[in-house]
């Protein structure tokens, strides 16, 4: 927590190079910003919670166990190289994949010493009756109609554009089965999952979002020091791409910084509401930030998620602001210097 006095390129020092976030941030694409804080947050289960009762007795026949180890819906879709079985619940295609090579593993052990035939009826067995025990045990609002197509070639499935992921262990098996879905299947999952989070996480207090790249102790005789025109402050930090996110003068989560559409985007991370930083005595409190914006309380509700993404209105920039409290103190440019974070105050 110093200001600089030789980290200019005329003294034949080291330079300050400007950060430049186009260069340093990474781009995340459109269903990350679309659906970050609906569809890959959700949690499927929660809306089949009579799923697993439909497999009890198809356990108890095979005398298997059937555990269900993780539910992750995600827009990465499987390669071809899978057993599809196509459906259709409420006339939008749903298809049950599974590799190859898992399904040989898992049918010889559910059916051992059986001829081929003999396993691919039972797989279109198991792929008929896992849509069937979605339609019955949904509890959503309005009634699920199924419809069940059998077994299909890749070529039928294009429609797809998002995957539900289950990692399954059936005995000592680790398998996954994934349910591809189309647009109209995303949109209602992300619909969901969004008017829950907003009914479960009212946002209350203030809605002034700030974005912080890091909160120096300045000696209260020396602020005037580092506000002055001029001077460059080392700010002690390793270049990175995380900031901390405040509401107001009160941290609340710490977050990752992505870029789009030429535009400051937030990745939650962890939720840090109520912490505080213990200033050594006589020092005060400088924030440096990339800026601030009024939150919408639908939005912040939904990134108080970890991992839900946000996209604000801040142009992507290397300016930043110096703030003691509520009062911006100076503005100044930042800048990489010695691979650590410096500002240049205007």
């Amino acid at each position: 927590m110093s200001t600089t006095d030789g980290a200019s390129s005329s003294s034949g020092g080291p330079s300050i190079v400007e950060w430049e976030p186009q260069v340093a941030l990474m781009e995340c694409s459109d269903n990350e910003v679309l659906f970050s804080r609906g569809f890959l947050r959700c949690k499927p289960e929660k809306w089949f919670p009579g799923l697993s009762a439909h497999w009890t007795p198809v356990s108890h026949a095979f005398d298997v166990d059937l555990l269900v180890k993780n539910i992750t819906p995600t827009f990465s879709l499987p390669k071809d190289n899978g057993h599809l079985y196509r459906s259709t619940l409420n006339g939008h295609p749903v298809t049950l994949f599974m590799e190859k090579g898992e399904a040989e593993v898992l049918f010889d052990t559910l059916l051992p010493r059986s001829r081929r035939q003999a396993k691919e009826v039972a797989m279109d067995y198991f792929a008929r009756r896992f849509v069937v025990s979605l339609a019955r045990s949904w509890s959503g609002r309005d009634e699920i109609r199924a419809t069940y197509h059998g077994e299909v070639s890749s070529e039928t499935i294009r429609d797809a554009e998002a995957a539900i992921v289950l990692k399954l262990r059936v005995n000592s098996i680790d398998c996954e089965v994934s349910i591809l879905i189309s647009k109209e299947h995303i949109e209602l999952l992300d619909g969901m999952w969004r008017r829950q989070t907003n009914s479960f996480q009212p946002v209350q207090g203030d809605k002034k979002v700030r974005v912080q790249v890091t909160e120096l102790a300045v000696p209260r005789d020396l602020l005037a020091d580092y506000t002055q025109s001029g001077a460059i402050i080392d700010l002690e930090t390793q270049e990175n791409n995380t900031a901390v996110v405040l509401r107001g003068t009160q941290k609340w989560c710490r977050a990752e910084l992505y870029r789009y559409n030429e535009l400051l985007v937030l990745s939650m991370q962890d939720d840090i509401a109520g912490e505080r930083t213990s200033l050594p005595e006589d020092t005060v409190a400088v924030s440096i930030e990339l800026g601030e914006f009024d939150g919408d309380p639908a939005t912040l509700a939904e990134f108080s998620q970890s991992g839900a993404m946000m996209q604000t209105p801040l142009r992507l920039s290397s300016r930043v602001q110096m703030r003691v409290g509520d009062e911006i103190q100076c503005r100044g440019t930042l800048g990489v210097y010695q691979g650590r974070f410096a500002v240049t105050v205007d």
